[in-house]
């Protein structure tokens, strides 16, 4: 018949296959952003865990000489003589200026002033900026704290103007905040302008912010001068030690 003959002529059809099905595993595996701002977190705060270990004991073992070596004597004098220099010398003009220095720095305005920082920067979506400043301040409190809990130096031994703090002399937290928060700004500036003559204006102004700071403590009788110091070096390590944590981030963009 034709309806069998046509059946019988007809190609025959074979199924192709079915591919394999792909193993399955989590999406973030595949999300190479999200590998990166793990490994950068991951990092970061290695780095700055590392950080908190090698200032502690770096500035403990320097602020325990200082109190209670025979070595450092000769530097406690001069601590002593700058002191009463600085207090016998005290006018009411110098009070004011002196004053306006130490409460820039004091705990409220410097929060303010982070606070804007961080918000600007969120702004811009400049997320690894932002963590260098917290992380940046948050390592310089918590050096401080500790460091200052251990070393326990007595203030120096005169009239003081101004409310005392509850922590003790060693090391300055007044001088390290000023370069770590403006620092940062100062470290952002330079990023965004490369006329050296805007890096040096804005690096300048932070000497001269820390360099005043550190003057009016010890004019206050706050501090003795190995004090703000080491404040100084507290700050400039701190603010590296943020830099380097974030650096995963800046290279790839992790949390750009």
């Amino acid at each position: 018949m034709a309806t069998e003959s046509a059946l019988s002529s007809a190609p025959t059809v074979v199924p192709r296959p079915m591919a394999p099905a792909a193993p399955p595993g989590p999406a973030a595996a595949d999300d190479p952003s999200r590998t990166t701002g793990s490994l950068g977190a991951r990092s970061a705060t290695a780095i700055v865990a590392g950080g908190y270990v090698v200032l502690v004991l770096t500035l403990w073992a320097i602020g325990h000489g200082l109190v209670h070596a025979s070595a450092f004597a000769g530097v406690r004098d001069v601590d002593a003589d700058v002191n009463r220099w600085m207090a016998e010398h005290r006018t009411a003009a110098l009070d004011a200026v002196t004053g306006f220095w130490t409460t820039a720095i004091n705990t409220v305005p410097a929060v303010v002033v982070a606070v804007l920082v961080a918000v600007r920067l969120g702004f811009w979506r400049r997320w690894h900026d932002v963590v260098l400043v917290v992380s940046g301040l948050a390592l310089e409190l918590s050096v401080f704290l500790t460091v200052n809990a251990l070393v326990d130096r007595p203030r120096p031994d005169v009239p003081r103007l101004g409310e005392l703090p509850q922590t003790s002399s060693f090391p300055s937290g007044h001088v390290a905040a000023t370069i770590v928060l403006y620092g940062s700004v100062a470290l952002f500036v330079s990023l965004a302008h490369r006329r050296p003559v805007v890096q040096w204006l804005a690096w300048g102004a932070v000497v001269l912010f820390a360099g005043s700071v550190a003057v009016s403590r010890v004019y206050r009788g706050m501090h003795h001068p190995t004090d703000v110091v080491a404040g100084a070096l507290l700050g400039v390590a701190c603010l590296s030690v943020a830099v380097v944590a974030t650096q995963p981030w800046r290279r790839e963009g992790g949390a750009s």
